[in-house]
């Protein structure tokens, strides 16, 4: 992985993002671009600003992230109909500050091939009405109550009714380990048959503290829960992840971003040399 970042927030103005993540030394960054529990739309401030700091920056890869109220596959047509135009606005203002994609929840809903079906007719809508700048990227999830893309053959059949638009995935790593997923080879090789590893094209890092399979989605940070650290450093070892961005959404907010990136920095490093005990304290870790 290229760039290691994290979700960093952008309260005050998008454009303070890159200052806080300049001070974590995050190589990449994730963003909302208004409050992820409202549906309230307020304009954005300054993006001119945004795009000039970060092209300031060295333009790093930014991402953001859409609202959690969203669910484009509801039962109820009028909370569709509201996130399915949610999402379209989200996608506008993603081309506005010039973000290369949007990370999406795929929703929920108690009939899984019902709600797979409204979810593939909400996307095909949602990227017609959308700038193509912009990609969408379908979130892998745990699989919490009725939500939807807790295997990677719900993102397959999503992709597949849509092939004339171009939408990638965001893994995360937590989400999938909570869904059932191993992280070892044969998870990559189940992705690789299913969607085909160009379409990643981001990773959420997070450790999970429950453990596999349990469906709860709980993150933890990086070797400190149920994944463990030897699966991280083994990514730094895939070649198919060599240019995939990484984010971190681990809990502890900015000064355990930090930590968690010095912990990653130091994986990339010992993945160029031979294996070691990932078990050892990690020098100047609590600085």
């Amino acid at each position: 992985m290229k760039h290691v970042g994290a979700h960093v927030s952008s309260a005050g103005g998008a454009w303070k993002a890159f200052e806080r993540a300049k001070e974590m030394k995050a190589e990449c960054l994730q963003i909302f671009t208004r409050a992820p529990s409202q549906w309230k739309l307020e304009p954005l401030l300054e993006p001119e600003r945004f795009r000039a700091e970060h092209k300031k920056r060295k333009a790093p890869p930014v991402f953001a992230h859409d609202i959690y109220l969203s669910n484009v596959a509801s039962p109820d047509e009028t909370i569709r109909e509201r996130s399915i135009r949610s999402q379209i606005a989200e996608m506008h203002r993603c081309a506005q500050l010039g973000v290369r994609g949007l990370v999406v929840h795929m929703g929920s809903h108690p009939d899984e091939a019902t709600g797979l079906q409204l979810l593939s007719e909400a996307i095909h809508r949602i990227l017609t009405e959308s700038p193509t700048e912009v990609q969408m990227l379908l979130e892998t999830c745990a699989g919490q109550g009725n939500t939807l893309g807790h295997r990677f053959e719900h993102l397959a059949r999503v992709r597949d009714a849509n092939p004339g638009h171009d939408l990638g995935v965001c893994l995360d790593t937590c989400h999938v380990f909570a869904a059932g997923y191993d992280l070892s080879d044969a998870t990559w090789a189940e992705f690789d048959r299913l969607l085909g590893r160009d379409a990643l094209k981001l990773l959420h890092l997070n450790d999970s503290l429950k453990e596999r399979g349990s469906r709860v989605d709980r993150h933890a940070g990086l070797g400190e829960g149920k994944i463990g650290a030897d699966v991280f450093q083994r990514f730094f070892h895939d070649p198919h992840l060599a240019h995939v961005p990484a984010v971190i959404e681990t809990p502890g907010g900015d000064e355990m971003h930090a930590k968690n990136l010095r912990r990653l920095k130091r994986w990339r490093t010992l993945s160029r040399k031979p294996p070691v005990n990932l078990a050892v304290p990690e020098p100047n870790e609590s600085a």
